[in-house]
């Protein structure tokens, strides 16, 4: 995967899986981490308002590598971090410099799948 087409403030539209909608994932911050690889910190958006019964994610910690926007299309530049999304990303960053957190190896669609599942929306089945 060429790492160097990914930018911050670029938006992302990335296929959902079965049961989760079409995502934007907005790229704020990109981390390259000693034996890691580059880390991208973005967020998560449903595509649509008809999908109001999805959870918007203010911050993910993903390895780009794994994350599946090789397959996304570029949609967008200009994303801008929300509160969300910093405190989120600073709350992960300290933890993670302390080696009490980790990131997501897994594609963005799965890692939205995820944690739906773990807080019961709409992903579980329940559309309307």
């Amino acid at each position: 995967m060429d790492t160097t087409l990914f930018e911050t403030g670029q938006i992302w539209r990335v296929e959902g899986r079965t049961a989760t909608p079409i995502l934007h994932v907005a790229l704020h911050r990109l981390n390259d981490l000693p034996g890691i690889g580059l880390v991208a910190c973005a967020s998560l958006t449903p595509q649509s308002d008809k999908d109001a019964g999805f959870p918007v994610v203010g911050h993910i910690p993903i390895l780009l590598e794994t994350a599946g926007l090789d397959e996304a299309h570029l949609i967008a530049d200009g994303a801008q971090e929300t509160d969300s999304f910093t405190e989120g990303y600073e709350a992960w960053k300290e933890a993670f410099d302390r080696h009490e957190a980790g990131l997501f190896t897994i594609t963005v669609a799965e890692v939205y799948e995820l944690l739906c599942s773990q807080v019961g929306t709409a992903a579980q089945g329940d559309t309307e």
